[in-house]
Protein backbone atom coordinates (compact mmCIF):
# COMPACT_ATOMS: atom_id res chain seq x y z
CA UNK A 1 0.00 0.00 0.00
CA UNK A 2 1.25 3.28 -1.18
CA UNK A 3 0.44 6.60 1.20
CA UNK A 4 1.04 10.45 1.03
CA UNK A 5 -0.96 13.18 2.58
CA UNK A 6 -1.62 16.81 0.74
CA UNK A 7 -3.68 19.45 2.02
CA UNK A 8 -6.85 20.76 0.48
CA UNK A 9 -9.29 23.25 0.32
CA UNK A 10 -13.50 22.75 -0.17
CA UNK A 11 -14.82 25.29 -2.41
CA UNK A 12 -17.62 26.11 -3.94
CA UNK A 13 -19.12 27.39 -0.95
CA UNK A 14 -19.44 30.63 0.40
CA UNK A 15 -16.57 30.25 3.15
CA UNK A 16 -13.86 27.92 1.59
CA UNK A 17 -12.41 25.77 4.56
CA UNK A 18 -9.13 23.68 4.88
CA UNK A 19 -9.28 20.13 5.30
CA UNK A 20 -6.09 17.11 5.33
CA UNK A 21 -6.50 14.94 2.18
CA UNK A 22 -4.86 11.03 2.65
CA UNK A 23 -4.04 9.48 -0.54
CA UNK A 24 -3.78 5.99 -0.63
CA UNK A 25 -3.35 3.35 -3.35
CA UNK A 26 -6.68 1.44 -5.04
CA UNK A 27 -6.05 -1.36 -2.49
CA UNK A 28 -5.27 1.08 0.79
CA UNK A 29 -8.62 0.60 2.76
CA UNK A 30 -8.69 -2.80 1.67
CA UNK A 31 -5.24 -3.77 3.30
CA UNK A 32 -5.91 -2.14 6.33
CA UNK A 33 -9.18 -4.33 6.67
CA UNK A 34 -11.70 -1.56 7.29
CA UNK A 35 -15.22 -1.69 6.15
CA UNK A 36 -17.08 1.45 5.49
CA UNK A 37 -20.00 2.43 7.89
CA UNK A 38 -21.86 3.83 4.91
CA UNK A 39 -21.48 3.18 1.63
CA UNK A 40 -18.39 1.81 0.24
CA UNK A 41 -14.23 1.97 -0.12
CA UNK A 42 -12.95 2.88 -2.89
CA UNK A 43 -11.48 -0.23 -4.47
CA UNK A 44 -8.38 -0.59 -7.34
CA UNK A 45 -10.82 -0.19 -10.13
CA UNK A 46 -10.94 3.48 -9.09
CA UNK A 47 -7.18 3.86 -9.31
CA UNK A 48 -6.13 1.53 -12.26
CA UNK A 49 -2.29 1.61 -12.82
CA UNK A 50 -1.04 3.93 -14.87
CA UNK A 51 -4.13 6.09 -15.35
CA UNK A 52 -6.15 8.99 -13.88
CA UNK A 53 -8.04 7.13 -10.90
CA UNK A 54 -11.79 8.29 -10.43
CA UNK A 55 -12.68 11.28 -8.47
CA UNK A 56 -13.74 9.66 -6.07
CA UNK A 57 -13.70 10.36 -1.93
CA UNK A 58 -14.49 9.02 1.48
CA UNK A 59 -15.24 11.36 4.00
CA UNK A 60 -13.81 10.31 7.49
CA UNK A 61 -16.80 10.19 10.27
CA UNK A 62 -15.39 13.59 12.20
CA UNK A 63 -15.75 15.58 8.57
CA UNK A 64 -18.88 13.91 7.66
CA UNK A 65 -20.33 15.06 11.13
CA UNK A 66 -19.01 18.55 10.86
CA UNK A 67 -20.02 19.41 6.94
CA UNK A 68 -22.70 17.41 5.87
CA UNK A 69 -23.91 17.66 10.24
CA UNK A 70 -24.18 13.62 10.11
CA UNK A 71 -26.65 13.49 7.02
CA UNK A 72 -26.66 9.30 6.03
CA UNK A 73 -27.80 10.49 1.99
CA UNK A 74 -24.24 11.84 2.05
CA UNK A 75 -23.35 8.55 -0.54
CA UNK A 76 -23.38 9.73 -4.09
CA UNK A 77 -23.44 13.64 -3.35
CA UNK A 78 -20.72 14.79 -4.68
CA UNK A 79 -17.53 17.79 -2.68
CA UNK A 80 -15.85 20.39 -4.31
CA UNK A 81 -12.22 19.75 -3.63
CA UNK A 82 -9.33 22.55 -4.95
CA UNK A 83 -12.14 23.29 -7.68
CA UNK A 84 -12.88 19.70 -8.67
CA UNK A 85 -16.15 17.73 -8.21
CA UNK A 86 -15.44 14.17 -6.25
CA UNK A 87 -17.83 11.60 -6.16
CA UNK A 88 -18.72 10.81 -2.07
CA UNK A 89 -18.24 6.66 -2.15
CA UNK A 90 -18.83 6.52 1.48
CA UNK A 91 -18.23 7.43 5.20
CA UNK A 92 -15.84 5.56 7.41
CA UNK A 93 -16.17 4.55 11.25
CA UNK A 94 -16.03 7.28 14.08
CA UNK A 95 -12.62 5.33 15.51
CA UNK A 96 -10.47 5.28 11.90
CA UNK A 97 -8.71 9.04 12.09
CA UNK A 98 -5.82 7.46 9.78
CA UNK A 99 -2.90 10.32 9.97
CA UNK A 100 -6.10 12.63 10.99
CA UNK A 101 -7.11 12.70 7.43
CA UNK A 102 -10.49 14.30 6.66
CA UNK A 103 -11.23 13.25 3.64
CA UNK A 104 -9.34 9.98 1.62
CA UNK A 105 -9.12 9.98 -2.14
CA UNK A 106 -7.23 7.29 -4.57
CA UNK A 107 -3.50 8.06 -5.42
CA UNK A 108 -1.74 7.86 -8.81
CA UNK A 109 1.63 6.88 -8.18
CA UNK A 110 4.37 9.22 -10.02
CA UNK A 111 7.95 8.70 -10.90
CA UNK A 112 8.96 12.18 -9.95
CA UNK A 113 11.51 12.80 -7.17
CA UNK A 114 9.92 15.57 -5.56
CA UNK A 115 6.94 13.26 -5.02
CA UNK A 116 7.37 11.14 -0.83
CA UNK A 117 5.40 8.12 -0.38
CA UNK A 118 5.26 5.70 2.50
CA UNK A 119 4.51 1.91 1.54
CA UNK A 120 3.13 -0.70 3.93
CA UNK A 121 3.14 -4.27 3.50
CA UNK A 122 1.73 -7.29 4.77
CA UNK A 123 4.01 -10.29 6.26
CA UNK A 124 2.50 -13.80 5.55
CA UNK A 125 2.24 -16.03 9.16
CA UNK A 126 5.15 -17.42 9.95
CA UNK A 127 7.37 -15.32 7.60
CA UNK A 128 9.94 -13.49 9.78
CA UNK A 129 10.82 -9.53 9.07
CA UNK A 130 14.46 -11.00 8.36
CA UNK A 131 12.67 -13.39 5.47
CA UNK A 132 10.97 -10.48 4.27
CA UNK A 133 13.62 -8.37 4.11
CA UNK A 134 16.35 -10.75 2.14
CA UNK A 135 13.54 -11.28 -0.16
CA UNK A 136 12.83 -7.69 -0.99
CA UNK A 137 16.53 -6.67 -1.00
CA UNK A 138 17.34 -7.98 -4.58
CA UNK A 139 13.99 -5.94 -5.80
CA UNK A 140 15.48 -2.82 -4.41
CA UNK A 141 19.07 -3.15 -5.73
CA UNK A 142 17.30 -3.69 -8.96
CA UNK A 143 15.44 -0.48 -8.86
CA UNK A 144 18.62 1.48 -7.51
CA UNK A 145 20.20 0.76 -10.85
CA UNK A 146 17.44 1.54 -12.93
CA UNK A 147 16.93 5.20 -10.80
CA UNK A 148 20.03 5.49 -9.36
CA UNK A 149 18.95 9.17 -8.87
CA UNK A 150 15.76 7.94 -6.38
CA UNK A 151 17.97 6.44 -4.08
CA UNK A 152 21.12 7.42 -1.75
CA UNK A 153 24.43 5.78 -2.36
CA UNK A 154 24.32 3.91 0.88
CA UNK A 155 21.06 3.04 2.14
CA UNK A 156 19.66 -0.09 4.16
CA UNK A 157 16.31 -1.83 3.86
CA UNK A 158 14.48 -2.20 7.45
CA UNK A 159 10.84 -3.64 7.85
CA UNK A 160 8.92 -2.19 11.22
CA UNK A 161 6.00 -2.77 12.56
CA UNK A 162 3.09 -0.35 12.64
CA UNK A 163 3.10 -0.01 15.80
CA UNK A 164 7.41 0.91 15.93
CA UNK A 165 6.94 4.68 16.16
CA UNK A 166 4.70 4.96 19.42
CA UNK A 167 6.64 1.70 20.92
CA UNK A 168 9.91 3.60 20.10
CA UNK A 169 9.32 6.49 21.36
CA UNK A 170 7.27 5.55 23.89
CA UNK A 171 9.35 2.38 25.24
CA UNK A 172 11.40 3.59 27.54
CA UNK A 173 9.51 6.77 29.10
CA UNK A 174 7.21 3.33 29.77
CA UNK A 175 10.28 1.41 31.15
CA UNK A 176 11.51 3.98 33.27
CA UNK A 177 7.72 4.49 34.75
CA UNK A 178 7.32 0.95 35.74
CA UNK A 179 10.70 0.38 36.80
CA UNK A 180 9.18 3.52 39.14
CA UNK A 181 6.00 1.85 40.12
CA UNK A 182 7.68 -1.35 40.53
CA UNK A 183 9.93 0.63 43.40
CA UNK A 184 6.84 2.47 44.71
CA UNK A 185 5.32 -1.33 45.20
CA UNK A 186 8.61 -2.23 47.02
CA UNK A 187 8.11 0.49 49.70
CA UNK A 188 4.78 -0.04 49.74
CA UNK A 189 5.18 -4.04 50.61
CA UNK A 190 7.83 -3.24 52.63
CA UNK A 191 5.83 -0.72 54.74
CA UNK A 192 3.24 -3.33 55.21
CA UNK A 193 5.43 -6.22 56.20
CA UNK A 194 6.70 -4.08 59.01
CA UNK A 195 3.29 -3.26 60.54
CA UNK A 196 2.04 -6.94 60.20
CA UNK A 197 5.61 -8.10 62.14
CA UNK A 198 4.70 -5.80 64.27
CA UNK A 199 1.08 -6.50 64.43
CA UNK A 200 1.99 -10.39 65.15
CA UNK A 201 4.59 -9.34 68.02
CA UNK A 202 1.75 -7.87 69.77
CA UNK A 203 -0.19 -11.43 69.20
CA UNK A 204 2.42 -13.37 70.49
CA UNK A 205 0.02 -14.26 73.36
CA UNK A 206 -3.07 -15.39 71.47
CA UNK A 207 -0.41 -17.62 69.08
CA UNK A 208 1.20 -18.97 72.35
CA UNK A 209 -2.07 -19.91 73.89
CA UNK A 210 -3.44 -21.73 70.00
CA UNK A 211 0.24 -23.65 70.12
CA UNK A 212 -0.77 -24.84 73.45
CA UNK A 213 -4.14 -26.29 72.77
CA UNK A 214 -2.49 -28.09 69.54
CA UNK A 215 -2.65 -25.58 66.97
CA UNK A 216 0.32 -26.49 64.63
CA UNK A 217 2.80 -24.01 62.95
CA UNK A 218 1.18 -24.76 59.60
CA UNK A 219 -2.13 -23.63 60.55
CA UNK A 220 -0.79 -19.91 62.26
CA UNK A 221 0.94 -19.59 58.94
CA UNK A 222 -2.35 -20.38 57.34
CA UNK A 223 -4.48 -17.90 58.92
CA UNK A 224 -1.40 -15.11 59.07
CA UNK A 225 -1.56 -15.36 55.18
CA UNK A 226 -5.07 -15.48 54.57
CA UNK A 227 -5.36 -12.23 56.96
CA UNK A 228 -2.28 -11.42 54.61
CA UNK A 229 -4.17 -12.11 51.10
CA UNK A 230 -7.63 -9.91 52.57
CA UNK A 231 -5.39 -6.94 52.84
CA UNK A 232 -3.98 -6.77 49.13
CA UNK A 233 -7.56 -8.43 48.01
CA UNK A 234 -8.74 -5.60 49.40
CA UNK A 235 -6.23 -3.35 48.11
CA UNK A 236 -6.58 -4.48 44.53
CA UNK A 237 -10.37 -3.91 44.55
CA UNK A 238 -9.72 -0.42 45.51
CA UNK A 239 -6.98 -0.32 42.44
CA UNK A 240 -9.31 -1.68 40.08
CA UNK A 241 -11.95 0.93 41.71
CA UNK A 242 -9.86 3.95 40.99
CA UNK A 243 -8.60 2.81 37.40
CA UNK A 244 -11.77 2.93 36.00
CA UNK A 245 -12.96 5.92 37.70
CA UNK A 246 -10.08 8.30 37.10
CA UNK A 247 -9.29 6.27 33.56
CA UNK A 248 -11.51 9.30 31.39
CA UNK A 249 -9.77 12.24 33.95
CA UNK A 250 -6.51 11.08 32.39
CA UNK A 251 -7.19 10.78 29.33
CA UNK A 252 -8.87 14.02 29.05
CA UNK A 253 -5.27 15.56 30.45
CA UNK A 254 -3.26 13.96 27.86
CA UNK A 255 -1.41 16.22 26.00
CA UNK A 256 -2.58 16.35 22.34
CA UNK A 257 -0.94 14.57 19.73
CA UNK A 258 0.67 12.26 22.47
CA UNK A 259 -1.32 8.94 21.07
CA UNK A 260 -2.98 8.12 17.90
CA UNK A 261 -6.71 9.97 17.78
CA UNK A 262 -7.92 5.98 16.83
CA UNK A 263 -6.57 5.27 20.24
CA UNK A 264 -9.41 3.38 21.78
CA UNK A 265 -8.27 3.90 26.40
CA UNK A 266 -10.14 1.28 28.41
CA UNK A 267 -8.66 -1.17 30.68
CA UNK A 268 -7.16 -3.75 29.25
CA UNK A 269 -8.32 -6.84 30.89
CA UNK A 270 -4.81 -8.71 30.63
CA UNK A 271 -3.29 -6.34 32.38
CA UNK A 272 -5.50 -5.69 34.79
CA UNK A 273 -5.40 -9.57 36.19
CA UNK A 274 -1.49 -8.78 36.01
CA UNK A 275 -2.48 -6.28 38.07
CA UNK A 276 -4.43 -8.65 40.36
CA UNK A 277 -2.28 -11.09 40.47
CA UNK A 278 0.41 -9.47 40.84
CA UNK A 279 -0.87 -7.90 44.69
CA UNK A 280 -2.33 -11.07 45.35
CA UNK A 281 1.98 -12.55 44.71
CA UNK A 282 3.28 -9.92 46.78
CA UNK A 283 0.82 -10.20 49.69
CA UNK A 284 2.02 -13.89 49.86
CA UNK A 285 5.46 -13.32 49.73
CA UNK A 286 5.57 -9.88 52.24
CA UNK A 287 2.96 -11.65 54.29
CA UNK A 288 4.67 -14.69 54.31
CA UNK A 289 8.13 -13.57 56.37
CA UNK A 290 6.04 -12.03 59.31
CA UNK A 291 3.93 -15.55 59.31
CA UNK A 292 6.94 -17.93 59.71
CA UNK A 293 8.44 -15.77 62.41
CA UNK A 294 5.66 -15.86 64.18
CA UNK A 295 4.29 -19.60 63.65
CA UNK A 296 6.92 -20.83 66.01
CA UNK A 297 6.06 -18.83 69.82
CA UNK A 298 8.15 -19.38 72.58
CA UNK A 299 5.04 -20.95 74.68
CA UNK A 300 6.88 -20.80 78.19
CA UNK A 301 8.33 -17.24 77.76
CA UNK A 302 4.95 -16.42 77.15
CA UNK A 303 2.80 -18.28 79.43
CA UNK A 304 5.26 -17.11 82.19
CA UNK A 305 4.21 -13.20 81.16
CA UNK A 306 1.68 -11.56 83.35
CA UNK A 307 1.42 -9.23 80.01
CA UNK A 308 0.49 -9.54 76.75
CA UNK A 309 3.47 -7.60 75.68
CA UNK A 310 6.50 -9.39 74.64
CA UNK A 311 9.76 -8.79 73.47
CA UNK A 312 10.12 -10.56 69.26
CA UNK A 313 12.97 -12.85 68.85
CA UNK A 314 16.56 -12.00 67.72
CA UNK A 315 15.80 -13.79 64.47
CA UNK A 316 12.58 -10.87 64.56
CA UNK A 317 14.44 -8.26 64.96
CA UNK A 318 16.74 -9.07 62.29
CA UNK A 319 14.01 -9.39 59.72
CA UNK A 320 12.44 -6.08 61.18
CA UNK A 321 15.89 -4.19 60.75
CA UNK A 322 16.56 -5.91 57.03
CA UNK A 323 12.72 -4.70 56.07
CA UNK A 324 13.45 -1.23 57.79
CA UNK A 325 17.07 -0.91 55.49
CA UNK A 326 15.45 -1.88 52.59
CA UNK A 327 12.44 0.57 52.62
CA UNK A 328 15.22 3.07 53.31
CA UNK A 329 17.34 2.06 50.48
CA UNK A 330 14.70 1.86 48.12
CA UNK A 331 13.05 5.35 49.32
CA UNK A 332 16.01 6.88 48.62
CA UNK A 333 16.64 5.52 44.99
CA UNK A 334 13.17 6.68 44.36
CA UNK A 335 13.87 10.40 45.70
CA UNK A 336 17.23 10.09 43.59
CA UNK A 337 15.63 9.44 40.48
CA UNK A 338 12.63 11.51 40.78
CA UNK A 339 15.45 14.06 41.69
CA UNK A 340 17.50 13.84 38.41
CA UNK A 341 14.24 13.71 36.09
CA UNK A 342 13.25 16.91 37.56
CA UNK A 343 16.48 18.66 37.00
CA UNK A 344 16.57 16.82 33.28
CA UNK A 345 13.11 18.77 32.74
CA UNK A 346 14.04 22.07 34.15
CA UNK A 347 17.18 21.66 31.92
CA UNK A 348 15.48 21.04 28.98
CA UNK A 349 12.85 24.33 29.49
CA UNK A 350 16.04 26.73 29.78
CA UNK A 351 17.77 25.32 26.46
CA UNK A 352 17.94 28.20 24.33
CA UNK A 353 16.30 27.85 20.84
CA UNK A 354 18.23 30.41 19.02
CA UNK A 355 15.19 33.01 18.59
CA UNK A 356 12.90 34.73 21.30
CA UNK A 357 9.20 32.19 21.08
CA UNK A 358 7.55 34.75 22.97
CA UNK A 359 4.79 36.62 20.74
CA UNK A 360 5.92 33.75 17.70
CA UNK A 361 3.29 31.79 15.85
CA UNK A 362 3.82 29.47 13.01
CA UNK A 363 1.30 29.40 10.42
CA UNK A 364 1.08 26.96 7.28
CA UNK A 365 -0.41 28.00 4.37
CA UNK A 366 -1.25 25.49 1.89
CA UNK A 367 -0.67 26.61 -2.04
CA UNK A 368 -2.38 24.39 -4.87
CA UNK A 369 -2.18 24.78 -8.83
CA UNK A 370 -4.16 26.79 -10.33
CA UNK A 371 -5.23 29.15 -7.58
Amino acid sequence: MGITGWSLTVTGSDVPEDVQGIYLTGNGLQFLGLPAMLGRNFLPSDAPDGQEPQQVVVLSHKFWQRHFNGDPTVVGKTIQLVHKSYTILGVLPPRFTWLDGDVYLPLKLSTSEAMEYGAMIKIRPGVSRAAAVAELQPLFQQFAKETPTHFPKQYKLELRNISYRYVHELGGTLGLLFGAVGLLLAIGCGNVSILLLVRGTARQHEFAVRSAVGASGFRIVRQLLTESLLLALTGAGLGVFLAYRSLGWIVARLPEYSFPHEADFHVNIPVLFFSVGLALLTGVVFGLFPALQLARPQISQVMQSSTRKVAGTVRGKQWHAVLIAGQIALTLLLMSAAGTAIQGFVRMMHIPLGYDPHHVMSVGIPVHDNT
